[in-house]
């Protein structure tokens, strides 16, 4: 499985580059298809339950399996602790998954 632990802080503007893997770590190629990543709150099945937020992949390279997924501040503002993502593709592969650590940002 590809696994990729991700770390940001609270309301942070942030865009993270992944990329979709196999089990073996072969580079999947995305040509034909979009990305969904999807986050959701430990324990959580991310294929049953429903995701605390979604966001739709950016592919930049079909061929190397890479895409970006873009976060804004109202995305993780109110979210403190750690979470479950992962990114499947419309063919319904799961290309990445993993932790994704919010930490409390300051507040003035």
């Amino acid at each position: 499985m590809n696994v990729k632990n991700l770390d940001m802080m609270a309301g942070e503007t942030r865009t993270f580059t992944l990329y979709a893997r196999d089990p073996a770590n072969a580079v999947q190629s995305l040509s034909g298809l979009t990305v969904a990543w999807r986050v959701g709150k430990a324990p959580w099945s991310p294929q049953n339950d429903t995701p605390i937020f979604t966001k739709a992949g950016s592919v930049v390279s079909a061929s190397a399996g890479s895409f970006t997924v873009a976060l804004e501040n109202a995305d993780t503002v109110d979210l403190e602790g750690d979470f479950l993502h992962q990114a499947v593709t419309s063919s319904g592969v799961v290309v990445v998954s993993g932790r994704l650590h919010i930490r409390p940002a300051l507040r003035s």
